[in-house]
């Protein structure tokens, strides 16, 4: 919020030997409007023919735009045969420091003569999708062709709850943290050792009997290469523990550090909540200041910092849209329900004030809370 004037924008910088060459900034006055942007890549494209560079960036996978003109390289790096080095330096400069994250660096080449493509993956899972790519149209010689296979990643493993007693718990599993290092995964298969049927996808939903059940994720890319991996989720009865549900709002699966059974489920960005109603316009949060964690209610409880630093958000701008859960409870259930919080965008307290309604109405101890 703090980069050019509070506006945000693009900032292009050029440094040669030590020296500062190029320093523009491209903002909403030419265009460049990224403070309402979920996704945001940036490119740069480097042409071995023409020895120029060029950049662009794309937001929320709109219309790919170019940024100024073409940097002439130097011929020097074209004459030889050694490779050059790409990576990213995040910083925050001289403005007030905040929490952001790249989710993946591709390279990607491609000869003159034909489509050959290779990537190399920098892999970070995070509550927010970034992305910045690098091509380059090389010499027809000098790409070679080859496939890696794929990584599959079916999440933690996890504990849950048959809170309203049916002998059964409707469970997501997601897949979102599987990547190919050198093209695409065309295929997510689900498969249980009880011989359940699990639909396809990336995500998606089943519901599981009580007991423990083992799932195998198998992710297969474009060129028929397949990698697995496995996920335990033990459903128990109610009978077994006083926890129904818990759900870290904003964040992933975190097993409890209290000795209890059950595991926090996720409610990140790229795997909402099955509880979470509606999900279109919920965000997510994350700040890497220390969190006070010394308040009685959360010392001792399964509530972890990391939990503490991350949150969830609507972003709306529709009157009466709300953020919310459902959990099935069986019709005689009297529960407790307990809302961790942590305020963590505003630097000194009384600023935010919230309220919570029990059955439509909002108790008076419940009004104005700061």
């Amino acid at each position: 919020a703090d980069a050019n004037g509070g506006q945000g924008g693009i900032r292009v910088v050029r440094e040669v030997a030590g020296a500062v060459t190029l320093d523009t900034t491209y903002g909403p006055e030419v265009g460049v409007n990224l403070l309402s942007a979920d996704d945001l890549d940036l490119r740069l494209h480097i042409n071995a023919v023409s020895q120029l560079a060029t950049l662009s960036y794309q937001i929320d996978g709109g219309v790919e735009t170019g940024l100024g003109d073409s940097i002439t390289l130097p011929t020097a790096w074209f004459s030889h045969s050694k490779a050059a080095a790409v990576g990213i330096i995040a910083t925050a400069s001289t403005a007030t420091s905040f929490a952001a994250s790249w989710d993946f660096l591709n390279v990607t080449s491609t000869p003159a003569s034909g489509p050959t493509t290779s990537f190399l993956p920098l892999i970070n899972q995070t509550s927010s999708a970034r992305q910045a790519a690098v091509t380059a149209a090389a010499q027809p010689s000098r790409p070679t062709a080859r496939n890696d296979a794929p990584y599959a990643n079916a999440g933690s493993n996890w504990v849950l709850v048959d809170a309203d007693n049916d002998g059964k718990q409707l469970v997501k599993l997601s897949g979102v943290g599987s990547y190919d290092p050198d093209g695409d995964i065309v295929s997510y298969k689900w498969r249980s050792d009880t011989n359940l049927t699990i639909a396809d996808g990336v995500t998606t939903t089943v519901e599981l009997p009580v007991g423990v059940h083992n799932i195998t994720l198998t992710v297969t890319d474009s060129e028929n290469q397949s990698t697995t991996d496995d996920v335990m989720i033990s459903v128990l009865k109610s009978d077994d523990t006083p926890i129904l549900y818990r759900v870290n709002a904003g964040g992933d699966y975190v097993t409890p550090v209290d000795g209890s059974l059950v595991s926090w489920s996720a409610d990140s960005y790229h795997s909402p909540s099955i509880y979470l109603e509606p999900t279109d316009i919920i965000r997510a949060f994350l700040t890497t200041a220390t969190v006070d964690m010394s308040d009685p209610t959360i010392a001792g409880t399964a509530v972890t910092p990391y939990m503490m630093q991350i949150e969830r958000y609507a972003q709306t701008t529709e009157p009466g849209r709300k953020m919310s859960w459902h959990f099935p409870l069986s019709a005689t259930a009297s529960v407790d329900i307990r809302i961790y919080l942590a305020e963590i965008w505003f630097d000194e307290p009384g600023l935010r004030t919230f309220d919570i309604s029990v059955e439509g109405a909002i108790p008076d101890q419940f009004n104005d809370i700061k």
